[in-house]
Formats: C-alpha cells, structure tokens, sequence
C-alpha cells in the first residue's frame, strides 16, 4: 500500500505497532501511516488497509516480478529468480496473473504461481509499471481478498471467492475452527505457560 509516489514508501523495515496473534497479523508503517491487517480462510487471504485521513494518494501496488530472494543468497545458498510474470486488470474490481519462478524450492525445474485478488471498492485508476500494477482508490479503508494456486488463474479465483469481505468474520471462522481442532487433544494442567503457548501458537 502506499499514500505517495509507490517508490517513495519504503516498508522495508518502517514497520511500527505490530499484532501478531492467531489468524491476524497487523502493522503500521511509520512512513504513510497506513495500517495493514492481514487474516485468512482455508484458502484464500484477507487484507485491509486504512488510509490516513489527508493521504494524497490511496493505492497498492500489485507486483508479480518480483520474488524475494531476486538480490540475495540465503544462508544455504539457495536463490530464487523470476524467470516470467504477467499481470492484468479483469475488472474495475479485480486483478489477476502469475509469476514462473526458477531455482528457490524449484531447483529441479521452474515453477508458477498464479493469484486472482479482488477489491470491495472499484479501482479508480492503475498505472502499469513493467510487470506490476499501481491500483489507486477513493476509500480509506480497502478490503482485498487473495487466491493463489499453483495450477491456474481460474483456480486461484475459485480459492479467493471462497472468503467474504467480513474481515472479523473470516478471523473468528479462523479461530473457532483451530479451537475445535485443538480441543481434541489433551494437554497436561500443569505444563509450563510457555509450554502451552507452544503448543497451541
């Protein structure tokens, strides 16, 4: 997300006031002030990002060319590359593509990824940027759901329809269905705290 120039947030490490909890993670980016909440479904993921009330810009930027081990070697030496992507915008709510990427956990041969995101609020205007796409919309509170799969654009559609936009919602379905899985098991009352958050984290 961004409220200015895309290249002119930095969030690589501007990250204040973060929630980590089951299903939900949230963060603030000290920079543009925009708060990211993220929870999920069985399949797909669900964000949200608020706007602060004088942003000058409220957009996103959608990269499909980009993997996060293009510039550096992990510590076993692996690295990863994008080889090919696409990106198109289906509809004044949705946007969809793929990225083939190569070397990563695909050392045997390339891989691809295909996603299908879709907004609750129409796209206002986009700017196409190589393989990536700046999204710019009228709201200060956008909700985004994503599918991914490693089979097709259509399938990644089919995961993402299945979440609604109900972001407390989807976060309670989350958490109630891994309390029901959990309950089933049994845990000694007298394992240490840190014992029992280990176990259920």
């Amino acid at each position: 997300p961004f409220t200015d120039h895309p290249e002119a947030d930095d969030h690589s490490a501007l990250r204040s006031s973060e929630t980590i909890r089951l299903g939900y993670y949230s963060c603030e980016f000290r920079q543009s002030g925009i708060r990211t909440e993220i929870t999920s479904g069985e399949k797909a993921a669900l964000y949200r990002f608020t706007y602060p009330e004088d942003a000058v810009l409220r957009g996103l930027e959608v990269d499909a060319g980009h993997c996060l081990s293009e510039t550096e070697t992990y510590k076993h030496g692996i690295n990863q590359w994008v080889m090919d992507a696409g990106i198109t915008q289906e509809s004044s709510c949705s946007v969809s593509g793929y990225t083939t990427v190569g070397g990563g956990w695909g050392t045997a041969k390339p891989y691809t990824a295909y996603f299908y995101m879709e907004t609750d609020t129409p796209i206002e205007a986009h700017v196409s940027t190589h393989d990536a796409l700046n999204l710019l919309f009228d709201t200060d509170t956008l909700s985004v759901r994503i599918g991914v799969s490693f089979l097709s654009v259509d399938k990644a559609r089919e995961n993402a329809m299945t979440i609604s936009y109900d972001f407390d919602k989807v976060e309670g379905d989350l958490v109630s269905t891994w309390n029901d899985l959990l309950s089933r098991i049994e845990i000694d009352e007298d394992a240490p705290e840190t014992v029992k958050v280990q176990f259920y984290s």
